[in-house]
């Protein structure tokens, strides 16, 4: 940027520029409104004005033009830390939320009753997850460098929500077959009265060392051979039914 003095003021040296804390003689006229005392050389991009720091400084300060750039690094720096925050805060969150809707999801799996919820969770997390990253990619831009840590503790939150969310997934995909519990499709095996997802009665393989409600007697080819004293058969395979007494 070059010196630019008004005309009603005396023309300075070929180069001259005002130091820092210069001031104009007071019988020097007043310079014209909105006067431009830098402008820029031949060839050099012209910026959009900045505003100093400090209020006081006159506008033929040299540290009107070569100061700015001070304050607006500091600007940007802030921004960036800001934003590198809030990208945090929302991939522990989705973290978070992930972790539980998966976890739920297990234990909906693997329970009797059943259960729905877990699929809020894991949404949630995945949309928290698309933020941040979203938010994230605007920190490189202001020059701010990612720290090392920082990425180690993604990896290994991303990792743990992958194997987590994989558990779940095959939990609720997996079909609930009967026969799990070792024994309990052999005479002696023992069952319990349960409910279905859908809401249904079903019966239900327990190991015998648990409370239950029925001893498999006898197995027959056809559930009508069944004794007479059995509660309910129980189909273990095509031509194979398990006779159900109560063991209460």
């Amino acid at each position: 940027m070059r010196y630019n003095p008004p005309p009603t003021w005396p023309s300075p040296p070929v180069g001259w520029e005002p130091p820092a804390g210069w001031q104009p003689e007071l019988a020097w006229p007043a310079a014209p409104a909105g006067w431009a005392f830098w402008v820029p050389e031949p060839g050099e991009a012209v910026l959009p004005p900045v505003g100093f720091a400090d209020p006081t400084v006159p506008a033929w300060d040299p540290r009107t033009v070569r100061a700015a750039a001070g304050p607006v690094a500091a600007v940007s720096e802030a921004n960036a830390a800001a934003t590198r925050r809030t990208a945090w805060t929302l991939f522990l969150i989705g973290v978070a939320a992930f972790l539980l809707g998966a976890g739920s999801a297990i234990l909906a799996a693997r329970s009797s009753s059943g259960g729905t919820v877990w699929t809020g969770g894991m949404i949630v997390g995945a949309l928290f997850f698309w933020r941040a990253f979203s938010a994230y990619r605007a920190v490189p831009r202001a020059g701010v460098r990612a720290n090392p840590m920082g990425r180690v503790v993604v990896v290994g939150a991303l990792v743990a929500c992958v194997a987590v969310g994989a558990t779940a997934l095959f939990e609720i995909t997996r079909p609930s077959g009967r026969g799990t519990v070792a024994g309990s499709e052999a005479v002696g095996g023992c069952w319990n009265d349960a409910t279905g997802k859908d809401g249904s009665e079903m019966l239900q393989p327990v190991a015998c060392s648990s409370s239950h409600d029925y001893v498999i007697s006898e197995i027959v080819t056809d559930s009508a051979l069944c004794a007479a004293d059995s509660e309910f058969s129980v189909k273990l395979e095509a031509t194979r039914f398990g006779c159900l007494k109560a063991d209460r």
